[in-house]
């Protein structure tokens, strides 16, 4: 069985506020794993117990860990919304971070946590932009230190 050690996304708006975003942690212990999530500064929860397995297999499924070690922001958009993404599981650990900008793996993963899991949508996801035109305008660079 694959192994959650880590999970955390964070995304507010630009000044760093969640109220109306996410803010999550993996809870542990011998019997569950689940992820606290505050949704618009609600409380939800994701029950993953048994189902680890699924859960890592559409983090790599949906691309997650090719955003490992960068920073993606969009240069033209002086507000909007910054976002961190950390997950480590097996001998994997990803790190990425965004300002203004969305990669296709954050977005699908999302995706699927609003469709099989029902996480609630945040106000912040309304601003993503995924014409053509934007996405060329993303920057994507190292992280320092990767």
């Amino acid at each position: 069985m694959r192994r959650i050690k880590q999970f955390s996304i964070k995304w507010g708006d630009a000044w760093f506020r969640y109220d109306k975003g996410y803010v999550s942690a993996l809870v542990t212990d011998d019997d569950v794993t689940q992820i606290d999530f505050m949704v618009n500064s609600k409380p939800f929860t994701i029950d993953i117990t048994g189902r680890e397995d699924e859960f890592v297999d559409k983090l790599e499924e949906c691309g997650v860990p090719e955003m490992d070690g960068y920073e993606y922001y969009h240069p033209d958009i002086p507000d909007g919304t910054v976002w961190t993404f950390e997950v480590a599981y097996d001998d994997k650990v990803i790190e990425a971070v965004g300002t203004n900008a969305y990669p296709k793996p954050c977005i699908s993963f999302m995706d699927y946590l609003h469709t099989v899991w029902k996480l609630p949508m945040a106000p912040v996801e309304e601003v993503v932009d995924e014409s053509e035109e934007y996405k060329k305008a993303t920057v994507r660079e190292r992280m320092e230190g990767h």
